[in-house]
């Protein structure tokens, strides 16, 4: 409990402070990721922190907070929302394939329609980004990969390890986020 309320108390002096700085105008995408963090927060107490639902509440929490950086440093809002939007085309598929690869390779009868409905969702949202320009092209690139690649892992009979799938998810995402760090202009 002490280390909770030590956190919090943390975490409301970073806010008070970034208010401070930024302007509370800047701060209104902190909303849905507070509301994701809340869900994430309420699971995690009932002992259900690895429950899919609290996943995706965390990753939901973390791939929105981008849009909060992006108007900070200045971006108009369509620029700073498609940031997170592709943020999450990456985070919410991810979590959708590596849990139902896992558990059929367990032996769980798990359908594979949400990971492969939710990439190919994540998909087309960035296609539309991108032909808008509100993002640029590599992120059409690496959610197409994301795709390719949970459609080829989940639609046939593949046997990696859960530290191989881990590993390459990491390779996968640190080379998206640096390569869109390098050529996304807001």
């Amino acid at each position: 409990l002490g280390l909770t309320i030590a956190l919090s108390l943390l975490a409301f002096g970073g806010l008070i402070l970034t208010t401070t700085i930024g302007g509370i105008e800047n701060l209104w995408p902190l909303i849905p990721a507070a509301v994701a963090g809340m869900g994430f927060v309420w699971f995690d107490s009932r002992n259900e922190g690895r429950q899919e639902a609290a996943e995706l509440c965390g990753v939901i929490a973390f791939a929105v907070l981008p849009a909060t950086f992006g108007k900070l440093a200045g971006w108009p809002a369509a620029e700073s929302m498609a940031l997170a939007t592709v943020m999450l085309a990456r985070s919410v598929p991810t979590v959708l394939f590596v849990r139902t690869y896992l558990r059929r390779k367990k032996g769980h009868a798990t359908s594979r329609i949400p990971a492969v409905l939710s990439v190919g969702l994540g998909f087309f949202l960035t296609v539309w980004l991108v032909l808008s320009h509100l993002a640029p092209w590599p992120a059409m690139a690496f959610t197409f990969l994301l795709a390719l690649g949970t459609c080829w892992v989940l639609g046939g009979n593949r046997r990696f390890s859960a530290r191989q799938i881990g590993f390459a998810q990491l390779i996968f995402g640190l080379s998206m986020v640096f390569t869109l760090a390098l050529s996304w202009k807001g």
